[in-house]
């Protein structure tokens, strides 16, 4: 991260990357956004925050990213089909993204609001974005042209066969692209101009 960058934390859980970044960062005055979907995951990033003491520098929002502004289904998800994992929620209802997250058979659905990357970017400056979405990264790109043209490194993790098709959205939008790392069927994909 460069002097004054912002980072952007999508899908960002309970703020383990957002927090990492806003200290390691603190002395280039580098700001985070994240951004979580699920309410009790949202409100433990709060939490941790301000446990951390870093009001000033992580602004959280919660919505789903998505490819439209509205309301949206967050559904449980499993590694197993037997619990629910806190972080294993999604907008994708295929019934298995990849080997390790499939559809909780008896798991429930949150309604919640959700819109695009660019519209809730559009009043902050964006350089760097970690994506973490659980199968629904595509969706989340492809609404997010203007968002994509205004950064200059992107790190999506990719759930299931998806690989290909965020290779070809970040390369139309300029991004040199790197496969990071591969586990299994999710892999890690990473971009910059």
């Amino acid at each position: 991260m460069e002097e004054n960058e912002t980072f952007v934390d999508v899908g960002a859980n309970v703020g383990s990357y957002s927090l990492m970044v806003a200290n390691e960062y603190k002395d280039r005055a580098v700001k985070v956004i994240a951004i979580e979907a699920h309410p009790e995951n949202y409100k433990a990033l709060r939490r941790n925050i301000q446990c951390n003491k870093f009001e000033n520098v992580i602004v959280p929002i919660n919505k789903a990213v998505s490819d439209y502004k509205g309301l949206v289904d967050l559904y449980e998800r499993s590694h197993d089909g037997a619990r629910v994992d806190s972080e294993m929620y999604s907008v994708c209802n295929d019934q298995r993204i990849d080997a390790h997250n499939i559809l909780h058979p008896s798991g429930n659905s949150l309604e919640i609001e959700c819109d695009t990357l660019d519209n809730i970017l559009l009043n902050y400056r964006v350089d760097v974005i970690k994506m973490d979405v659980e199968g629904a990264e595509v969706l989340a790109l492809k609404a997010a042209t203007r968002t994509l043209e205004r950064i200059r490194k992107i790190v999506v993790e990719i759930h299931g066969d998806k690989s290909e098709d965020v290779k070809q959205i970040l390369r139309t939008h300029g991004f040199e692209v790197e496969s990071i790392n591969e586990k299994g069927q999710m892999s890690y994909i990473g971009g910059s101009k």
